[in-house]
């Protein structure tokens, strides 16, 4: 399956297991590579890539213009944002909890 066909797999289901799996093996390297920016070696990156996917895919219908930008760059750019965002959720959470 191509990443358009991901695309409009996930644009019509963002919870697609088959098309999330997709998305990931054709940007694992982009994706991974967010993640470890903003989590290093956590624990809890697994789980950040879980949620990270779930976030891409969910913007995808709304949010991706072909005409602007290639799946793999709005993909990129999203992981980049999405690992940032939960970290500074996951840091702001443990300050307030001190």
């Amino acid at each position: 399956m191509t990443s358009e066909e991901v695309f409009r797999q996930l644009a019509n289901d963002p919870s697609d297991p088959q098309a999330l799996e997709l998305l990931y093996a054709q940007n694992r390297t982009v994706i991974d590579t967010a993640i470890k920016k903003w989590f290093g070696a956590n624990p809890v990156a697994p789980h950040a890539t879980r949620f990270v996917l779930a976030k891409i895919a969910a913007r995808i219908n709304g949010h991706f213009a072909p005409e602007r930008q290639t799946p793999e760059a709005f993909v990129a750019e999203l992981a980049y944002e999405e690992s940032k965002r939960l970290h500074e959720e996951i840091e702001r959470k443990i300050a307030d909890s001190q």
